[in-house]
Parts: C-alpha cells; sequence; structure tokens
C-alpha cells in the first residue's frame, strides 16, 4: 500500500495537445511539502517531444519517502524528475523487490525498459528534514577592544558571516552550492517566523536578506574607538538546531555607555 505520508498525487492536466507539458528542470520543482523536502515527480505519460515530454498524472516524493504502487500507478511510471542532491531508486516488483534502477538529479524521460514497470520505489536526499522542524534562537556575539592609547583608534577584525549546515542536516558530507541555497532559503523563513522580532536580541528576523543564509564568507569589520574608551563589536548570531546563522549586521557598542552604538564599517575581504 503506497504511504500517502510520504507521497502525494497531483493529477496534471496534460493530455491535451495544445497543453504545454515539457518537463520541469529539477531546481523548478518545489522546495518543500508540509514538513519534509521535496524529493521527486513522477508522469504516468512521456513523450519524445519537449513540450509534451511529461504529461497526464504526477506522484510526488518527498525526502525519506518510500511507496509499493498501489493501481493505478502500479506498472504506470514513464518519466522521472529529481531535484537536485535527491535519488530515486526504483524496484521492479512491490516491496522493493526484483531489480532497481537508481536515479540522481536530474530529468529521467522516456526510461526505456523502466517506463510501465515501476512499482515500488525509495526517495531519499543528502540532507535531512531536520532545519524544517528546528526551533530557532538568537543571542549576541561580542568582540571586546580597549583603547588606553592617546587619541582615537581604529580596532579591525576578522568576522564570518553566512550560515552553518550542522551535521544533523548534512550527516556530516558537504553539499552542493544549490542545495545548501534550497535549504538556506527553508531556514530563512523559520527563522522569519519562529522569532520575527527576537525578545532576546530585538533582532528583526523578517527583514535578514539571503546574504546572512548563504556560504560563509569573512568580512574585515572595523569600529573608531575614542582614547580611554572600551568598545564591543556586537553581531547577532542565530540557531536552529546544530545549524549556526552569522548575520550581516554589526554594531559598535561602547561598553561604558552601551546606548551609544554605531554601525560598523564592514568590508569583503579579498
Amino acid at each position: 500500500m503506497m504511504d500517502f505520508k510520504a507521497s502525494i498525487i497531483f493529477m496534471v492536466l496534460c493530455s491535451v495537445a495544445s497543453v504545454v507539458c515539457r518537463c520541469p528542470r529539477p531546481t523548478e520543482l518545489p522546495i518543500t511539502y508540509g514538513k519534509k523536502f521535496f524529493c521527486a515527480r513522477a508522469y504516468d505519460h512521456a513523450s519524445r517531444a519537449p513540450h509534451m515530454a511529461c504529461k497526464g498524472g504526477s506522484l510526488d516524493f518527498v525526502n525519506t519517502g518510500f511507496a509499493s504502487l498501489d493501481p493505478p500507478w502500479n506498472d504506470r511510471i514513464s518519466a522521472v524528475v529529481v531535484r537536485p542532491g535527491c535519488t530515486l531508486l526504483v524496484f521492479e516488483h512491490l516491496h522493493h523487490e526484483g531489480a532497481s534502477l537508481k536515479l540522481t538529479t536530474g530529468v529521467h524521460n522516456l526510461l526505456n525498459w523502466w517506463g510501465g514497470v515501476i512499482s515500488s520505489l525509495n526517495c531519499d536526499c543528502e540532507y535531512s528534514n531536520a532545519p524544517l522542524t528546528c526551533t530557532p534562537q538568537d543571542y549576541f556575539q561580542d568582540l571586546d577592544c580597549e583603547n588606553n592609547n592617546a587619541g582615537d583608534m581604529q580596532c579591525t577584525y576578522q568576522v564570518q558571516t553566512g550560515m552553518t549546515l550542522g551535521k544533523s542536516v548534512t550527516n556530516g558530507k558537504s553539499v552542493s552550492t544549490t542545495v545548501e541555497a534550497s535549504i538556506g532559503l527553508e531556514i530563512k523563513e523559520v527563522f522569519s517566523l519562529g522569532l520575527k522580532v527576537s525578545s532576546t536580541t530585538s533582532f528583526n528576523w523578517s527583514r535578514t536578506t539571503s546574504k546572512d543564509f548563504s556560504t560563509v564568507t569573512t568580512h574585515r569589520v572595523t569600529c573608531t574607538v575614542p582614547e580611554g574608551h572600551h568598545q564591543l563589536l556586537r553581531q547577532v548570531i542565530g540557531k536552529c538546531g546544530d545549524t549556526v546563522v552569522s548575520t550581516t549586521t554589526f554594531k559598535c557598542i561602547d561598553a561604558k555607555n552601551p546606548r551609544a552604538v554605531a554601525m560598523a564599517a564592514a568590508t569583503f575581504m579579498d
């Protein structure tokens, strides 16, 4: 019996010749469905004509999805599109028995011998569904600079910004920039909806940009510290499970007068 928690049916009206039914690119498939990442979409009809390559009814699978295909889908799949970072393992018979075929990221139209043969399958991605159910938190990270000299002093720091995916997400393995970007979009949504304006840091997570959730980069950040003052370079850090988000907003705060706040000057390092 099909596991409907893992597989959702969508009927696509592409049986009429005037309707364009090209296969979607892997990145055009949804990123998520509910609390799981989207994995693959199967179609019950295919064609050599590009504009009719994926047509008829469609069946969607999410990350860690599995199914033994009952009618009408048993022995009916003719085309498959697999999202980046995911793999669809199909079997000739029900209950994952018989010959098998691994379909990796991409468009698999006209499956040759496998067209109309598939009876069960597994769909898995190289990343887990953990980011979609984590509880976001944030805190301040401060770096000190004290000026005991005469006159103003420039304190320069090397600071990282961006998202570091936790091992619970990647199982300790690296993921492609395409996959990282799609995960980042979802984690951004988790922070935006879960924290909004943080009660801990007063940081407005609903106004963050994609840079906060992209590949980690290093910046050179400068604070001007007056003579005899002790200053802090403050950065807001977010955590969701073991995934860390280092934001791109910095502030220079006078330790003796915390209300004296200035925006830090930040530049990308070469």
